[in-house]
């Protein structure tokens, strides 16, 4: 294979071999797939935490803060889009 690249044994280089760090990337790779969310459009990795949960049903970030808080892992993020969630739903139920 002509375009083959060795990579040096490097500390960096050992980072792109990790499995923990190549499973995150496929993670991110499949958002970008299935939502249309591409981590090379924002900012920051917290804002495009937002877009992606965002785009999730309510009850699948319901179970998720459920999970992290039985686990005792906070995730400020999840919390500000659940929240902006129960204001949205409650102001419109307010206004019917």
């Amino acid at each position: 294979m002509p375009d083959l690249i060795v990579l040096e044994d490097s500390d960096e280089n050992k980072v792109l071999l990790d499995p923990k760090f190549r499973e995150r990337l496929t993670m991110i790779s499949n958002i970008k797939e299935k939502h249309g969310i591409d981590l090379l459009n924002y900012d920051s990795f917290e804002d495009y935490m937002t877009a992606y949960l965002s785009s999730m049903d309510t009850k699948v970030l319901e179970c998720m803060k459920h999970c992290l808080d039985s686990s005792g892992i906070s995730d400020e993020v999840l919390d500000a889009v659940l929240e902006a969630r129960l204001t949205n739903t409650t102001m419109l139920a307010a206004s019917i």
